[in-house]
């Protein structure tokens, strides 16, 4: 039986990346709480406001560091072994499932089902109190997988996107190291993904093993929380060729938030929220379509609002960029592309 696809809610928000467990285990953040009532600069995320600001639906990442240098020793995120990789990400795990434990309007999406349930909650007619945000669980870093095989016990729990490399892992190299790319061990891991369907992240692979995915793997293809090659030269940019390419193979590259100073602005100054507007057009002008661009903030983060635009404070005010796009000239059907359903496709694509 094949389920129906709704029609995509007005104005909401589907983000591709926020750390909302590292968040809460490093920063000591409740997700549940209305970011606003924090510490400046601690938070630029809750559920509260969230909802106010329309956002849907959160790939919500389980982020694993191998340990690189002897001051790293964050039990929240770093690890020396793969079985201590596989201890961090089970306690982000935790995390999701007990905010999902702790309130429904808070919900793990596994399935088409799941999704088109929290989607239907987001129509005009819906009070705010009925809304859920779903979240879609992405493993990012894959060393917490100790062998390909071993994945469906991380499908079992709801994991729908996986990154190979946050860091250098036994499967790629990333993007800081020395480029290396997929081991054999990652190119049987791709395999297995094929199989689930999996949505494969980009972000912070090695340029040579981003290319390898893109030229081998069938399934969906993502770039979680990009930052666009500029003249600051960031380890982690994506270039404007991988964008192309990814569009050919109908992927998405989800644009950030956070760390855009150096490359808008002179100066320690915090930009303006049009910047990611400008840098939407640009990408849409790479590709010739609005269809393989999306937002993935990186807001919940334990730097979250160090040089994120000046005009935001927290994931609520995501739907400004509705408007600024509009703004740009985007028709009402691009936003919400833009916004919402190029990221919904791909999630469509991987969900049973």
């Amino acid at each position: 039986m094949t389920l129906e696809k709704p029609e995509i809610p007005p104005r909401i928000v589907v983000d591709a990346h926020q750390k909302i467990a590292l968040q809460t285990l490093y920063s000591g953040v409740d997700y549940l709480r209305h970011p606003l009532t924090l510490p400046p600069g601690r938070s630029g995320a809750g559920l509260p406001d969230a909802l106010l600001g329309r956002v849907a639906v959160v790939l919500a990442a389980i982020v694993t560091l191998a340990r690189l240098k002897k001051y790293e020793a964050s039990p929240a995120m770093h690890y020396d072994t793969p079985k201590q990789a596989h201890q961090v990400a089970l306690r982000q795990w935790d995390v999701y499932q007990g905010l999902a434990d702790k309130t429904d309007q808070i919900w793990l999406v596994q399935t088409a089902a799941d999704l088109n349930q929290v989607l239907s909650t987001w129509q005009p007619d819906v009070p705010l109190n009925q809304r859920r945000q779903g979240f879609v669980l992405s493993l990012s870093g894959a060393d917490p997988i100790f062998e390909p095989r071993q994945f469906e016990d991380w499908y079992a729990r709801g994991v729908r996107c996986v990154g190979l490399a946050y860091t250098p892992t036994r499967y790629s190299g990333d993007c800081d190291a020395r480029g290396d790319g997929l081991s054999q061990e990652g190119r049987e891991l791709l395999d297995v993904l094929a199989d689930y369907r999996i949505i494969v992240d980009l972000q912070r692979l090695s340029a040579k093993a981003a290319y390898e995915i893109l030229d081998r793997y069938d399934g969906p293809l993502l770039v979680s929380h990009a930052r666009l090659e500029n003249r600051a030269q960031h380890s982690d940019a994506i270039s404007r060729h991988m964008i192309q390419r990814l569009a050919e193979r109908d992927g998405v590259a989800a644009l950030r938030l956070i760390h855009l100073s150096d490359a808008v602005c002179s100066g320690n100054r915090r930009p303006p929220l049009r910047v990611i507007a400008e840098m939407v057009d640009r990408v849409c002008q790479w590709t010739g379509s609005s269809a393989h661009v999306a937002i993935g903030s990186d807001l919940a983060s334990p730097s979250s609002l160090e040089d994120a635009p000046f005009d935001v404070d927290t994931t609520g005010d995501l739907w400004k960029l509705h408007q600024l796009l509009e703004g740009y000239g985007f028709s009402v059907e691009d936003v919400t592309a833009i916004m919402a359903g190029n990221l919904l496709r791909l999630l469509r694509r991987a969900l049973p």
